[in-house]
């Protein structure tokens, strides 16, 4: 597992599979992660979908992003992060991506 943040003023935490490569991301709000895959590379790449189709700001934005580890995590959100909390999203993500597949194969 790999830790980020990323993002320039405002940061964001993301937990990322390293052979997978699914991302999940804290929500501060409500103290708990969600896959959120697409958010980390539209960041890798410096996607910005507010800025207009034409404008040479829509991609190339990069954050920065920064690798940490899980103790500098857990001090950016205030308290120790679980190996249970961190799976779920994981799993819940595994579990619907099956479901897709066995649909994708019926057809």
């Amino acid at each position: 597992m790999r830790y980020l943040l990323v993002g320039d003023n405002v940061k964001i935490l993301f937990a990322e599979d390293e052979v997978s490569e699914v991302a999940i991301c804290y929500n501060a709000r409500e103290d708990k992660w969600y896959e959120n895959t697409y958010l980390l590379w539209e960041k890798r790449i410096g996607f910005d979908p507010s800025e207009p189709e034409d404008s040479i700001y829509r991609y190339g934005n990069i954050p920065c992003i920064e690798e940490i580890t899980k103790a500098e995590a857990e001090q950016s959100i205030g308290r120790k992060i679980t190996e249970e909390e961190i799976a779920e999203p994981f799993l819940k993500f595994e579990k619907e991506y099956q479901e897709f597949m066995a649909k994708c194969q019926k057809h």
